[in-house]
């Protein structure tokens, strides 16, 4: 039991085993007899490979110590870094709740002003531009809504609908949403759909 319960603690384990061997050994090798020799001897050797084996176990026990210790530290930054993300990501997710608030207030009122200017008489190209500015604000409320569904995009719960969607019209609104900047850099944007295209595509109109 000294074994287990001193090795640990090398000086007390080594103390223990010279005082219970050493005095012993001693006595036996003062004798006159080579037999008290010989036990001497192996009392000597039996002491000097305890001694040895309490070496290797102290040292075993602190290399177990350090080991321990490592984790422990490991463990704890682990446990502050994910404390720190998951607060960075709390903050991240009310920041985008607000803004999209922000951002969602007033394209509201954009896209009312829209409906009650198409109540008023207007030129061809002026319900073009209406009809622009409404399709590309509602398009963003659309963005906005995914925004404030951020969590479940960080959670990977975000789905993609897959719908039928016809495919010429959404090219014709994606060209009339682009046809203005392209105007502004003095370019001219024009889609042509072969005939062979189908009319229908499986994809996520809002993406």
């Amino acid at each position: 039991s000294a074994l287990i319960s001193l090795s640990p603690v090398l000086p007390a384990f080594t103390g223990f085993f010279v005082a219970m061997l050493g005095p012993a050994a001693v006595a036996f090798a003062l004798r006159d007899t080579y037999a008290e020799h010989v036990i001497s001897l192996c009392l000597s050797v039996f002491m000097v490979t305890l001694i040895l084996n309490g070496m290797r176990v102290s040292a075993s026990h602190i290399r177990n110590l350090r080991l321990q210790l490592d984790l422990a530290g490991s463990l704890e930054k682990e446990a502050a870094a994910r404390i720190a993300a998951d607060a960075a990501s709390d903050a991240k997710s009310r920041f985008l709740a607000a803004m999209s608030h922000e951002i969602r207030t007033p394209m509201n009122a954009v896209l009312g002003m829209t409906q009650l200017l198409g109540r008023s008489p207007l030129t061809d190209r002026q319900k073009h531009c209406l009809h622009t500015i409404d399709a590309s604000g509602k398009h963003l409320l659309g963005l906005i809504d995914e925004i404030l569904d951020f969590a479940k995009v960080e959670a990977g719960e975000m789905r993609v609908q897959h719908e039928n969607v016809a495919l010429r019209p959404l090219i014709n609104a994606l060209i009339g949403l682009l046809k203005p900047r392209a105007h502004d850099k003095h370019l001219t944007l024009l889609a042509r759909v072969a005939d062979d295209v189908p009319d229908y595509i499986t994809t996520d109109g809002q993406r």
